[in-house]
């Protein structure tokens, strides 16, 4: 089972709901087709007002995640069961506020 995410983000915006396509060009023509018939969800993730240890606890599970090679279970707000997701850049970023630290990252849903 893959791990869950340690600390509950304070916000969770769906970002966006995507049904990958193809596009081929040729003779003048261009056709789009849908490749799959599942759609991607993601969502941007917020954290406010974390202490150093917090912090450092995302940042683990963003390294033993691979960045955004392995997935890990999250429930989004308005779902009803926890679903396998994935960072989605290879990238983890936060800063230090006045507050604490706050951080950001993108998941998507692995289907």
């Amino acid at each position: 089972m893959a791990a869950a995410l340690p600390i509950e983000p304070d916000f969770a915006l769906p970002a966006l709901h995507r049904a990958p396509a193809l596009q081929t060009e040729g003779d003048g023509l261009r056709q789009r087709r849908r490749l799959g018939l599942i759609v991607e969800r993601e969502w941007q993730l917020e954290w406010n007002a974390l202490e150093s240890a917090e912090r450092d606890s995302l940042r683990d599970h963003w390294v033993d995640r691979l960045g955004s090679i392995r997935s890990f279970t999250w429930q989004p707000p308005n779902v009803g069961s926890a679903i396998n997701v994935r960072f989605k850049n290879d990238e983890f970023a936060w800063s230090q506020t006045a507050e604490g630290y706050s951080a950001q990252a993108t998941v998507v849903e692995v289907v």
